[in-house]
């Protein structure tokens, strides 16, 4: 039988990551191509308005320069998934299944 996911369950056997918090990624070749057409797209979507300087698309190089000197890169969760859900699949490898998240960032205790 398997356990239901009661409060008690959920409080015991879980930790809340509040998506707004931020991560460390390492992100693998095949990510920082991945990203850098996301960045490609979502820059290409802003209107003639904002400046040139905004609408730059980073390259790879420059993308891969976020990193820090052991590889990892900071992002918000809100953004690392939406920078690399849509190509995260079974057998591609964007990015290291573990990631760094901030101890304070982590409550214990579930609400609810």
């Amino acid at each position: 039988m398997s356990k239901r996911l009661t409060p008690e369950r959920l409080a015991e056997d879980y930790v809340e990551f509040n998506l707004n918090n931020y991560m460390l990624v390492k992100v693998t070749e095949e990510g920082y191509k991945a990203w850098h057409e996301r960045e490609v797209v979502w820059r290409n979507r802003l209107p003639t308005t904002v400046s040139k300087e905004i609408r730059q698309v980073p390259t790879i190089e420059e993308l891969k320069a976020k990193a820090d000197a052991n590889g990892y890169t900071k992002f918000q969760g809100w953004h690392f998934v939406q920078i690399f859900g849509p190509s995260t699949t079974l057998g591609t490898n964007p990015f290291h299944a573990t990631v760094l998240l901030k101890k304070e960032d982590l409550v214990v205790q579930p609400t609810l």
